[in-house]
């Protein structure tokens, strides 16, 4: 049998969609032998309210859209399960999508989701440019942006604390005897600021205690565990003296250890390397990789919490929230 739906019942009351939704939905502001009418039609169709049909009024979907970059990085997953988890504790669906770092997939992600309609995005983009944004947010769209900040209203930001971070890696580098440092970063034509901040921490903890890095011991790759494969057969055999490596990302650490191995390079005697993120694949490599250890549950959950405050107030003034890492310290160290 046929599901009846809210414009059927609209047709045969003779009456707006938004009426029956108002009807629907408890809210004020229709007379009573409306309501009556209206209510024999939803009796006799068998009519059960959807979601969309309660929305037209409240204008609210108690839906959200998460936009991650890559779906297939382990650094998504802690982060991503913490939006589910708050999404099903405050009664919200979430819609994943995934933009493989491409900023034409990644917009046509976001204006899809803009158009379901969502109460709100969060957003993990360093491609998406400010007029991009306002053209999202402008309409009353609520967006929280992960590790980047923007000037757009009704925005919000949760970030990691990056430049600390490389701070971190520095000194741990430092720490553990090391004189010669290299870095491998992520090569990326929007150059993203976390990026270019953990590079400065980095660069800024060595100079503060009398070391620095050489612009000939960076080299840049693509975020991946076979970029930092290839990254680091490159940088070692044009410099193989270093003996502090630290990685953008723990991802691209995996595949400088495996690199290192590969070349009879052996961790941590001859070379020590410290990555960034704190995924949990880390802990299951050998050596175990020493990381700048991020909480990406918390990232997650701080996410949502940012963009249930712009949802309930549109305009308000959200402060960027800063995660603070910290050192890991496991075996490649």
């Amino acid at each position: 049998m046929k599901r009846a739906n809210i414009r059927e019942v609209a047709e045969l009351a003779g009456v707006s969609r938004q009426t029956v939704s108002r009807i629907i939905n408890g809210r004020p502001g229709v007379r009573p032998d409306t309501q009556e009418k209206v209510q024999k039609v939803i009796d006799k169709l068998g009519y059960v309210a959807t979601k969309t049909a309660k929305s037209l009024v409240s204008q609210k979907t108690n839906t959200i859209g998460l936009v991650l970059a890559d779906i297939s990085n382990p650094f998504f997953p802690g982060f991503a399960r913490a939006v589910f988890d708050q999404g099903n504790k405050n009664g919200y669906n979430v819609l994943l999508c995934n933009s493989d770092n491409d900023m034409e997939l990644e917009q046509t992600a976001i204006l899809s989701l803009a158009k379901q309609p969502v109460d709100g995005i969060i957003l993990f983009s360093n491609r998406a440019d400010e007029e991009f944004l306002e053209s999202i947010a402008k309409p009353y769209l609520p967006l929280v942006l992960i590790n980047r900040t923007s000037s757009v209203q009704y925005t919000a930001s949760v970030q990691s604390n990056n430049r600390r971070g490389g701070e971190l890696a520095a000194k741990h580098l430092i720490d553990k005897g090391c004189g010669t440092f290299g870095y491998i970063g992520r090569d990326d034509p929007s150059k993203p600021d976390h990026d270019a901040r953990r590079l400065l921490g980095f660069k800024r903890k060595l100079e503060e205690n009398g070391y620095s890095l050489n612009d000939r011991n960076i080299e840049l790759t693509e975020p991946s565990q076979i970029g930092g494969y290839e990254a680091a057969r490159r940088l070692l055999k044009r410099n193989h003296i270093i003996d502090g490596l630290f990685c953008y990302s723990d991802i691209i650490a995996i595949g400088a250890l495996r690199a290192c191995k590969d070349v009879r390079i052996r961790v941590p005697n001859r070379l020590k390397i410290v990555g960034y993120d704190g995924i949990s694949l880390g802990e299951f490599v050998d050596p175990k990789l020493t990381t700048v250890s991020l909480d990406l549950y918390g990232l997650g959950a701080m996410a949502f919490g940012q963009l249930q405050n712009l949802m309930c107030d549109p305009k308000e003034e959200c402060q960027p929230i800063w995660i603070q890492p910290e050192i890991l310290e496991r075996e490649t160290t």
